[in-house]
C-alpha cells in the first residue's frame, strides 16, 4: 500500500536494497529508476538488477564490489557508481550507528572514485549519518568530508546522496524541524564546494517521511 501511494504521488527513483524490493517497486509502477544503494550484492543480484530491471545506479565501498559491477555493466558509461564513505561515530548524534555496518574509510573512497572514473562510469558519493541523527552538523561534518575525498580523487562531482538519517519525532526523541537540516546541508554544500559548483544533491527520507 505504501508503495502503491508513493508511485501514484509521482515518485520516480527509488532506493532500493535487495533485488526483491525492485520486483515490489515495479508491480506498482512501470517505469521505476532504482539506486541500488546496499554494497553488498551478488553477482546474480548485480546481472538480475542491471539485465531485468534496467538498474544503472550502484553503490561500493570495496574494490571486489566494484570489480564484481564491472564484469557484468562492462564499460556502460551511464552506470554511476555510487562510493559510500564512512566517519569515525560522533557519539549521541544518531539512534543507530551504521559506521560499523558499512561504508569506506576516506582514503579507500578516494581510490574507488579514481578507479570508478578510469572504468568510464559516473562517479558519486554517498553516505548515511546514522539513523534518527538529531544534530543537523552531523550532515556538516560528512559533507566536508565528500568535499576532502572527492578532491583527492580529482573528481568534480555531479551528485552528492546525503543518506538517511533525517529524524521523526517519537515521545522521547525529538528531532526538531526538517526544514533547519535542508538549510544546514545546502548551507555546508555551497560552502564546501563552491558557489555555482555544487553537486545536485540527493537524499533517503526514511523515517523523517
Amino acid at each position: 500500500d505504501v508503495i502503491a501511494c508513493l508511485a501514484k504521488a509521482g515518485l520516480k527513483h527509488w532506493d532500493v536494497a535487495s533485488v526483491h524490493e525492485m520486483e515490489a517497486v515495479r508491480a506498482q509502477t512501470p517505469k521505476p529508476v532504482f539506486h541500488y544503494h546496499n554494497p553488498v550484492k551478488s553477482r546474480r543480484e548485480i546481472a538480475y538488477a542491471y539485465g531485468r530491471h534496467g538498474c544503472r545506479r550502484f553503490a561500493v565501498d570495496c574494490r571486489e564490489e566494484l570489480a564484481k559491477i564491472a564484469d557484468i555493466a562492462g564499460s556502460d558509461a551511464i552506470v554511476e557508481i555510487a562510493v559510500r564513505f564512512v566517519l569515525p561515530r560522533d557519539r549521541g548524534s544518531s539512534a543507530h550507528d551504521f559506521s560499523t555496518k558499512f561504508g569506506a574509510p576516506e582514503h579507500v573512497a578516494v581510490a574507488l572514485l579514481e578507479e570508478a572514473a578510469r572504468r568510464g562510469y559516473r562517479p558519486l558519493l554517498t553516505f548515511h549519518p546514522g539513523s534518527q541523527t538529531r544534530d543537523p552538523q552531523t550532515y556538516v561534518r560528512h559533507i566536508e568530508a565528500a568535499a576532502r575525498i572527492a578532491a583527492a580523487a580529482g573528481i568534480t562531482l555531479s551528485k552528492l546522496n546525503v543518506g538517511g538519517g533525517f529524524p521523526a519525532d517519537y515521545p522521547n526523541s525529538k528531532g526538531g524541524p526538517l526544514e533547519i537540516f535542508f538549510h544546514t546541508i545546502g548551507q555546508a554544500v555551497t560552502r564546501c564546494f563552491g558557489a555555482g559548483r555544487e553537486p545536485q544533491l540527493e537524499c533517503e527520507p526514511g523515517r523523517g517521511l
